[in-house]
């Protein structure tokens, strides 16, 4: 008999035990967290975002992320434009304010532009405040304000800047694209990785092409060898996309006649 009792109480200790022990209570302090609470940030890391009239849109999408358990009552955060380059007042539109309605954690900010933007702009959008106080702008330990820039280009300058060169597979090196003198004109330099200071012409199309002018436009190099005289690109064929890749097909003219070409080059040129 003492020893169903002893059992008896052995087991009930070990019940108090586990029922007192609040340090592994996986619910501890569940319901008393606001579900509500936490912050907003630039859903893509506060990356810039670079769009231009080319890619055949009027308006440029800035995703942002409230970071919350739930989002029962919607928010408001209001957010700031500060001008880099242009002057963006009267020719973008925009709220100032970007919404999550309720149950949602994900929204964006809608900027339009004119499709005939005459000069680029660029600016950087900040976020400013939260309707409520459970949300604040950017995460806890950051210092830095909530902020992206974001570059809506004309044609010429979304183009401009430094690329990675990958010829016919096989060869690679740099080349360099600024402004031409017309309104849709850039210039390559070092096509061929022929010479840093060669220009090569293209003109900007509207719809995902270029065109090369004649080929006595576009002298590549003169040579040292009278057989190969003047060195002259002529274009084939020639696309572009909106993330800023190149796509060039084209020969080299040259000879003391100018009636010789190579085979077909390909080039693929890629924005660093």
């Amino acid at each position: 008999m003492k020893k169903i009792f002893y059992n008896f109480f052995i087991v009930i200790a070990a019940v108090s035990l586990i029922g007192c022990s609040g340090d592994n209570d996986p619910n501890d302090g569940k319901f008393h967290v606001d579900p509500q609470s936490g912050f907003v940030e630039f859903a893509n890391g506060g990356n810039m975002i670079t769009t231009s009239i080319i890619c055949g849109e009027s308006s440029v999408s800035v995703p942002v992320a409230l970071r919350a358990p739930s989002n029962i009552d919607g928010l408001t955060v209001d957010y700031t434009i500060t001008d880099i380059e242009g002057t963006s007042a009267g020719v973008i539109t925009h709220s100032g304010q970007v919404y999550f309605p309720k149950g949602e954690l994900e929204s964006e900010i809608m900027i339009d532009y004119p499709e005939a933007l005459s000069s680029t702009l660029e600016f950087v959008i900040t976020l400013a405040s939260t309707s409520r106080d459970n949300v604040e702008i950017g995460a806890v330990e950051s210092t830095n304000p909530e902020a992206i820039t974001v570059r809506i280009a004309t044609p010429v300058d979304f183009f401009v800047g430094t690329y990675d060169v990958v010829e016919d597979d096989q060869f690679t090196y740099e080349s360099v694209i600024t402004a031409g003198d017309a309104d849709n004109e850039i210039i390559i330099s070092n096509l061929y990785d022929s010479d840093p200071a060669s220009q090569t012409r293209l003109l900007i199309n509207n719809d995902g092409t270029f065109s090369y002018p004649d080929y006595a436009d576009n002298l590549l190099f003169t040579s040292t060898n009278p057989a190969l005289g003047n060195v002259f690109v002529e274009g084939i064929a020639g696309t572009f996309d909106c993330n800023g890749g190149i796509d060039l097909n084209f020969v080299l003219r040259y000879g003391p006649n100018e009636d010789q070409t190579t085979d077909p080059v390909n080039a693929i040129l890629t924005r660093q």
